[in-house]
This record gives C-alpha cells, sequence and structure tokens, in this order.
C-alpha cells in the first residue's frame, strides 16, 4: 500500500506532465480526425480507414513507450535500497507502479479514441466503439510493458530513450502495415507473431469492416469492393 501510494503521489505532483499528455492526446486526435475527416463510404475508404488506424496504433504505442523510459533509472536506487532491506519483492513495485499509472492512461487513451473515432466517421455502432476504446488501451498497456522491460535494463536516462525507439520498430515493422503476413521470410517470421500491432491492425479492420454492407463503386474503380 505504501509503495502504491508513494507512485499515486508522483504522479500527482506533477500536474503539468499530466496535463502535457492529456493536451498530446487531444492535438494528435484532432490532426488525425481533421486528416481523415468523416471518410467517404467508397473505395478510398479503404485506404483511408487503413491508414488511420495504423496511425492510431503507432501514435499509442510510440507515447506510452516513451513515457515511461524514465521511470526506472530515476527510481533504481530507491528501488534497490528498499528491496535490498527485503521491504518489498519486485513484482510489488512493478504492479503498484503499474496500477498506479493505470487511471492517467484510461483518460488519456479514452480521449484520443472519442476525437478520433467519430472525426474519422467510423462504424456508428455503440460496440464497435468500445471495441476500439478496449484494443487501443489494450495496445498501449502492451507498449508500456515494452517500454518498462527497456527502462528497466537500462542504466541511465539517456540509454533508455536512445533504446526505446529501436526496441519497438522491428515489431513496427512486422505489424502488416509494410509487408504482407505470407511474404514474410520464415527466419523473420517469429516477430510478426509477437508483435501487437500485427494483432491490433487486423483486430481493429475486423472490427470496422465486418458488418459493413454497402461501399459505393464508381466506373473508374478497378475490382470494386461493395461490403466489409
Amino acid at each position: 500500500r505504501f509503495v502504491f501510494w508513494r507512485a499515486w503521489l508522483s504522479n500527482i505532483r506533477d500536474p503539468t506532465a499530466v496535463k502535457v499528455k492529456l493536451g498530446q492526446a487531444v492535438v494528435i486526435s484532432l490532426l488525425l480526425g481533421l486528416m481523415y475527416l468523416q471518410a467517404d463510404h467508397d473505395q478510398s475508404r479503404i485506404q483511408n480507414i487503413s491508414g488511420a488506424i495504423s496511425f492510431v496504433l503507432i501514435q499509442l504505442s510510440i507515447s506510452s513507450v516513451i513515457a515511461v523510459l524514465q521511470t526506472f533509472p530515476l527510481e533504481m536506487p530507491v528501488f534497490l535500497r528498499e528491496h535490498q532491506s527485503r521491504l518489498y519483492r519486485t513484482s510489488v513495485f512493478y504492479l503498484t507502479k503499474s496500477g498506479a499509472d493505470m487511471p492517467f492512461l484510461v483518460i488519456q487513451v479514452a480521449i484520443f479514441s472519442i476525437v478520433a473515432y467519430f472525426m474519422i466517421g467510423l462504424n456508428e455502432r455503440a460496440d464497435k466503439f468500445f471495441i476500439f476504446f478496449g484494443l487501443c488501451l489494450v495496445v498501449a498497456t502492451t507498449a508500456i510493458s515494452l517500454g518498462y522491460l527497456v527502462s528497466a535494463g537500462a542504466p541511465t536516462v539517456s540509454v533508455a530513450l536512445a533504446l526505446g525507439p529501436v526496441s519497438f520498430i522491428p515489431f513496427l515493422l512486422f505489424g502488416g502495415f509494410f509487408i504482407r503476413s505470407g511474404t514474410v521470410p520464415v527466419y523473420l517470421e517469429w516477430i510478426q507473431w509477437i508483435s501487437w500491432f500485427f494483432y491490433g491492425f487486423e483486430t481493429l479492420m475486423v472490427n470496422e469492416w465486418s458488418d459493413t454492407q454497402q461501399l459505393t463503386c464508381s466506373p473508374q474503380d478497378v475490382g470494386c469492393i461493395k461490403n466489409g
């Protein structure tokens, strides 16, 4: 309980950082929404929605990883001293730190999801939105876990910040945005199966298109796709 309370206080004692994170969610979601504003229900929607969902996953992952990279290098001396004194286990420190950050993460992801989802004009069904929000939260939480892993293994903040982007690029490359899953070299295929980008992109695409019944076609469209 003490460790959780200390982690919680460290968050609320820095309201500027919280405001910056929430402001970042608003600004980037507005930019994304304006770029894909109320995407038309024609053949261009397929590419536009794919691009929007890709951006959502990339943005959530980058912001989540970077947000926690400084955690362990800054708190490691205190943790080692208290852990060696047998005040608590390593798992307690990790779980309380994650739990203290979770309410702020939920609010940040909720703001981003609400603004982006309705400005882009994704599926109007309420259950589709809540699935979208839930999946975005899972993606952000997964990315944070990777950020904690890198942070715990880095001796200094500068090293953690240098390793952070490198750590998730392999998962991004094999997430289905840049290469078709069936053409991935066999010796690198395993990266695809542990990439949250891969599962997140596929699930969000199914969530969006699974009950789409009508996409308009024009005479210029080749290989017209009429439904989801």
